[in-house]
Order: structure tokens, then sequence, then C-alpha cells
């Protein structure tokens, strides 16, 4: 029956052979005859009907038999479809029940990733609050006069905040990655002043052991490109310093090359042609130990470590690696290592960006690129090929004519065999010959007694400049950047003013007499915290009120108009967001310029502070430089133009009082109009401006003794501290020809030898007894009117 689709018919079941072994049963139930069918569907049976006669035996007829197949197959079919029906409910019911579980397994993520990121930036902002305090108050311990101990005690301390500091920020940036909270920036950028801002920042820790940075920028690397700077200097910086750990002696090199992409798209009519896009190559290389090639599965796993034994050498989280990986990956490139043991590592990684748009391009020509530089011939001497190959390769596209030589032999051979040369740079470390020796060697061949001359030294081995050499000669420190090595070659090759030693960025003053005063307002709940800005400030020449929440700034600017506020964003009664919300809505016609001061620094933190209507964005811990910058950009907004000077809506300054001694030699050491202006900016309190003078000059003695101590026992580093330190005391009080002579000594501690100081601060001491006099007299004359 189950094999087919026709009836089984059986009018008598004790006589039907098929039924034998079954007749017991229809006894017991009395059935006498069967008509039996399959129900099916697509061939397949689903059931079965049965109909049995029980009183009698009986004849199926034809019809009967017909309308029993008939209704099994509408059966069949129904069964099929209720089965269907019932298997789809229970498909339904199943998906209903998963899709409940994902969407509460989705919540319950959502709720542990946002107590996760809430966790990570409660945590940095409580890590981050005292370590402003630590690292400020380091900053600040630096620049007062100290024993050569406790100098090395401080600096220890603050290299153990920065350390600290730096463990936060790569949990945090790998917090954010593994979030997938990162959104990277589309920005124009430099490669070039990608690579020299990442060596700048560690050129002075590879000085530390002795390590050569050089880096080559390949001319074909097109200018500007369209990227993250931040990111990719975030994965400089990770993988030069890594290579600096893990070197004891020799080089790290930086090498930069690109390769254009095929562009995905044909340009067609009415169309602009596709943005070219550019893979960037970097390799970072190092002589230091290599590492085991079976560990280097270990390298770019977070929180893993190439010697994870307890008796290891390098500290460090583990991070560095695994963040560079990660941020190559978003940038459309990736990252691997060669390296053999004993044999140094090489680093490479690659990124995917675009060329820079039109809009982005500069429309008037780079000063660097001018051809004042061409056809004039560079004899170059440099033993690292790196930094041989970069400084060729910029000589040449400044129409230069370069003859590269790695050894002083090479070198003198050059010159006696060749054309005379417009200029040469001579790198100080050389296989052969002191670099010095080299340079006095050339200035003594035929025709090259003027040759200019630019000495290449290692920043912590700035060494004078020989007498012999002294004229038409300067130096760089290694690796020279591009800017820095055109302006050297321009000043010096067309005899413009010579410098005798690098040029500098201009310093921050602490007290330009120029510098028109702000009103500042300090909102900071932490009293470390209130500290360091303020003596920040007052390094910078400012001074500054302080309340503790966002009510009582409210209640500050009901009573006084202040330009700048230093608003921390997370403060009791009232945080700085909802602050600034008021000062906003109550104060939109003489609103001051907000400044966020937080210690908050995850994704978004500076686009809330920024929408609420603050200005700028400062993250703790607070660095000098970084105030600085920010204070600079509300001077300009305040003040366009300097104390003296008629400007829009600020009159020129009151007459200052008759002097009461206007010698000429007075005069000239001391300016008092500045102490005059000192007097008006303390509020015209003659009283705090004697107590100045008072402390002057009880100290000055001291450290001009402490500064004599320095330089007999050649401790270069505190004739430099105590030089700044009465640099910005004397410019505060007026002082400027002894601030000058200060600032002269502070330039000069960490490029010269001791002696050389010599007469500098001989000079100082002398123009102290007159100087002294003349604040004496000022200080007499006020207590006489008093």
């Amino acid at each position: 029956m189950l094999a087919q689709d026709q009836a089984i018919v059986s009018p008598n079941i004790y006589s039907d052979p098929l039924l034998h072994s079954m007749v017991p049963l229809c006894e017991r139930y009395s059935i006498k005859s069967m008509l039996a069918v399959r129900t099916s569907y697509q061939g397949e049976p689903n059931g079965a009907i049965c109909l049995h006669q029980c009183d009698r035996v009986r004849q199926w007829t034809e019809d009967e038999i017909e309308l029993i197949e008939a209704v099994a197959a509408q059966a069949g079919i129904a069964l099929a479809q209720a089965n269907l029906l019932e298997q789809e409910q229970r498909q339904r019911r199943e998906l209903i029940l998963k899709n409940t579980a994902l969407e509460q397994t989705k919540q319950e993520a959502e709720i542990a990733n946002q107590a996760k990121s809430d966790f990570l930036a409660t945590m940095s902002h409580e890590i981050r609050t005292p370590m402003n305090g630590v690292i400020g108050m380091t900053t600040l311990l630096l620049d007062t006069p100290l024993t050569p101990q406790q100098r090395d005690l401080v600096e220890t301390l603050r290299t153990s905040g920065d350390t600290l500091l730096a463990i936060v920020n790569d949990v945090l940036d790998f917090s954010k990655i593994e979030a997938c909270s990162i959104e990277l920036e589309e920005t124009p950028f430099d490669v070039r002043q990608s690579v020299e801002t990442a060596i700048d920042l560690l050129a002075s820790k590879a000085a530390d052991k002795n390590l050569e940075l050089a880096y080559f920028v390949d001319a074909a690397v097109p200018t500007p490109l369209v990227g993250d700077p931040t990111r990719l200097h975030q994965i400089l910086v990770n993988l030069i310093s890594n290579a600096i750990k893990f070197t004891d002696a020799g080089e790290v090199n930086i090498s930069v090359v690109a390769r254009r992409l095929r562009s995905d798209t044909t340009p067609t009519a009415g169309h602009l042609q596709p943005q070219s896009r550019y893979a960037i190559r970097f390799t970072v290389s190092d002589t230091g130990m290599g590492i085991p090639s079976e560990r280097l599965d270990r390298l770019f796993k977070p929180f893993s470590q190439v010697d994870s034994s307890i008796s290891r050498v390098y500290g460090g989280t583990g991070l560095g690696l695994a963040i560079s990986q990660r941020l190559t990956e978003m940038m459309g490139g990736r990252i691997w290592v060669e390296s053999e043991q004993g044999q140094g590592s090489k680093f490479y990684f690659s990124i995917v960006v675009n060329a820079s748009p039109p809009e982005f391009q500069p429309h008037s020509p780079d000063p660097i690129s001018q051809g004042n530089l061409a056809g004039l011939r560079l004899l170059l001497v440099v033993n690292n090929t790196f930094n041989r190959h970069n400084l060729t390769s910029l000589a040449r596209s400044w129409g230069m004519v370069v003859q590269p030589m790695s050894s002083g032999a090479a070198a003198l051979d050059s010159v006696r065999s060749h054309a005379p040369f417009d200029g040469a740079l001579v790198d100080t470390q050389l296989p052969d010959i002191d670099g010095l020796e080299l340079a006095i060697a050339l200035r003594q061949q035929p025709s090259c007694e003027a040759l200019p001359l630019i000495l290449l030294t290692p920043i912590n081995r700035r060494s004078f400049i020989h007498k012999r050499i002294q004229q038409r000669s300067c130096y760089l420190t290694k690796p020279v950047k591009q800017s820095q090595f055109h302006e050297a070659l321009t000043n010096l090759l067309h005899q413009a003013e010579p410098s005798t030693i690098e040029k500098t960025l201009e310093e921050v003053n602490p007290h330009l007499p120029s510098r028109p005063p702000l009103s500042i307002l300090i909102a900071e709940d932490n009293i470390v915290n209130q500290k360091v800005l303020l003596q920040l400030l007052q390094r910078l020449g400012y001074e500054a009120d302080v309340v503790s929440n966002g009510t009582e700034v409210l209640s500050a600017l009901s009573v006084k108009s202040y330009e700048v506020i230093l608003m921390d964003v997370q403060m009791p009664e009232m945080d700085g967001i909802t602050a600034t919300h008021h000062i906003c809505r109550h104060w939109m016609a003489n609103r001051p310029y907000i400044i966020a001061v937080t210690a908050s620094v995850m994704q978004g933190d500076r686009d809330c502070c920024l929408k609420a209507g603050m200005n700028d964005y400062l993250s703790k811990p607070i660095r000098f430089e970084e105030l600085a910058q920010a204070l600079k950009k509300c001077q300009s907004r305040y003040h366009p133009y300097p104390l003296g000077l008629d400007s829009p809506g600020r009159s020129l300054p009151a007459e200052a009082p008759a002097a009461v001694d206007s010698s000429a030699a007075r005069r000239d050491l001391l300016d008092e109009r500045r102490i005059q202006e000192l007097a008006a900016e303390l509020g015209n309190d003659h009283s705090i401006l004697m107590e100045l003078l008072d402390c002057y000059l009880t100290e000055t003695p001291q450290m001009l003794h402490t500064l004599q101590t320095a330089l007999e026992h050649q401790d270069l580093t505190t004739i430099k501290s105590i030089a700044h330190t009465l640099k910005s005391s004397s410019a505060l009080l007026g002082a400027v020809s002894f601030a000058e002579g200060c600032k002269q000594i502070e330039r000069l501690a960490d490029r010269v030898v001791p002696s050389a100081l010599q007469p500098l601060i001989a000079d100082l001491l002398a123009t102290y007894e007159p100087l002294k006099q003349a604040m004496r007299a000022i200080v007499e004359a006020e207590r006489t009117v008093e």
C-alpha cells in the first residue's frame, strides 16, 4: 500500500493471503472487509486511509475505489501543506527566539562596551589629573636652580611621568581601535614633514644612546598628499621608538618611497579625471640585536613582548606595534618585519593616500623651491648613507651641483682635482678623520681659504666652531631638516649675515615686555591643577583668578569681564560644558575665549567641547608650549597691536612718571618704563613691586655664585638653567642688557665648551654691580616717597 498510489482492495480478509498473519487481530476488531490507500505528495507517502467493513463481507465497487483514491490524493496535498505550515511556524518561532536572544546579547554587549568606554574615560581622567600635577610641577621645578644630583632626580621623575602617560595613551588607543571608534582624518600633509617631526621627537633619546638617526625621502614622493598625518605620526613614532629601544649601538634609518596605484575608473566625457592614489612605503631599519625567528609572531600581538621572561631587559606594554598594525590596515596598507638575530631588524609598512586636489595645492611658489641655489657647486661629506642620499637629493632638487663623499680622504682628493666648490657640508663623524680637522684642512687648500662651511654634528655633541674656520661657517644637528639645510646654504653661499651656531626656534619668553595683559579666569576643581596652571601662566607673564566649578564661573563673570577662561570640563555642581552653554546664551556681546582643559581624551571629547561653544581644547597634562600657543591665539584676537601703538579700541599708555635717576648709563642698565608697566599690571601696588625688587636683589647674588661654581665644575646643565632663570626675572624687572647677557649664555650653554662661556659670565658679573645700584636707588626713592 505505501509503495503505490493505487488502493488495495480486500473483500474478505480471511481468504486474502496477504492478510493471513493479521487474521487474529482482525477477528479481535470484527473486521471482515478492508479498502486501503496511501496519501502522498510528490511521490512521498505521508499517511494512509483505511475503510473497514465489520458487519459483513463487502465487495468494493469501482466508484468507491476511485473515490477513495481521489480523496487520498487531495488529503496527501493537504497534509503536505499542513506540514509545511507547521514547519514554517516552528521556524518562525525559533527565529523570533533567536532574534530576541541576539538583540538581548547585542544590548548586553553595547552596555558592556559602553561601561568599558566609560571606565576607560573615567580612569583616563583620574590618571591624567594627578599626572598633570606631576609633569607640570616637574617642568616648573626644572626651571629653578638645582644641584646636578637634584636635576638628575627631577629629570628621572619627569621621564617616568612621560612613560606612564605614554602607557595610558597606548591603552586608550587600543581600546578605541577595538571598539571601532577611531575615525581617520582626510587632510593635506607633507610626508617629509611627518618624518622630520617624528625624528625630532625622538632625536634626544637616540642621542642618549649614541645612535645616529638618519632618513631619506625619495624625490618621487608627491606632496602634499591627503590622509591622516596624526595617525601616520603615531605609527612612525612607535616604530622608531621601538628601533631605538632595541639598538645599543649604530644607526636607526628611515626611508620613504612611493608607488602610484592604478585607477579603478576611467575618465569619461564630462567627468573629471579620477583622483590619483599612492601607496607610500616606509622602512625603519636598525643595527640592533635582531629578533629570533621563533619570536617574530609575538611582535604584533596585543600585550605581548618578544622577551616576556621575568629577566627581560626591555619593558613596555607590548601595544605599540599592535596599534601600528591596526592603524596601517585602517589606512589601506599593511605592516611586516624582517629580522635576523644579531643583524638588526627592518620594519616595513605602507599606507594608501590620495594625491592632493587642486584646491589644496599652493598658489604661490614655495620659497625653498626657488632657484637661488641653482648652479652652485657643493661638496658634501657625510658618512651615513641615508643622510648622504637625503641631503644630496635635496641639494640637487634646488639645482645645485653636488659631489657626495663618504670619507675625508676622498673629499680632500676631490677638492684638489676638481673645479672650486662654492661651499662644503662636512659631517663631524667620519670614519678616517675628525670632521673639524677636515674642515680646517679644506680651508688650507688653495683657493679655499674662504670656503663656506656647514658642520654636521650629533645633537648631543654640539661643539664650538673652531676660531680658524669661524668666518662664513655654521653647524647643523643631525638629521637635518629640509628648511634648515636650505636656510643654511642660502645664508652662507649668498653671504648673508652668517650664524656661528645652529639657528633654533624662537623661545617662548616668559616675561615679554611688549605683551599686553590678558584677563584670565581658571575654572578647575583640583587644587594641584590650579597651582600648575597658575605657575605656567606666571611663566608666560600672566596672572589669573581661580574658581572651582561652573557656578562660580558664572558668578565671577557677573562681576568682572574676562577675556580668557581655562575651563575644566568635569567639575562639581556645574560642569564646564553646562557653564559654557550659559555663557553662550547670556554673554553673547562680550563672550570670553573659552579653552577646554580636560583629562578626557576619548573619541568625540574635543568635538563635544567645540560644539558646546568652546574655542579651543587642551588635554591634560598641560604642556607649557601648548598653553603658550593657545594663549597666543587669544592674544591676536584681543590685542592685535603691541603695547605703545595706537590701535583701534586701545588708548596710548599714560606718560610714565619722571625717573629718579636719568643718567644715560642707568638707562642702558634698567628700562624704567618696563618697571612702570609692571607696576600698572600689579594694580599700581608699589609694595608688591618693591617686594619683587628686594627678592631679585637677594636671590641674584646667590644664583651668580652658583653660576660661577658650575663654570668651575664645567656643569653646562646648571649654567643653562641659572641663565634661563636670571633671564626671565631680569627681563620682568626691566634689566634689559643683563637679561640679554643671560640669554646669550643660555643659548650657547649646550653648544660650546665651558671655557668659551668664561668671558660671557665675567661680563655678566661685571654688569650686575651697577644694575644692583640702579635698582637699589629705585627702592630707596620709593621708600623715601612713602
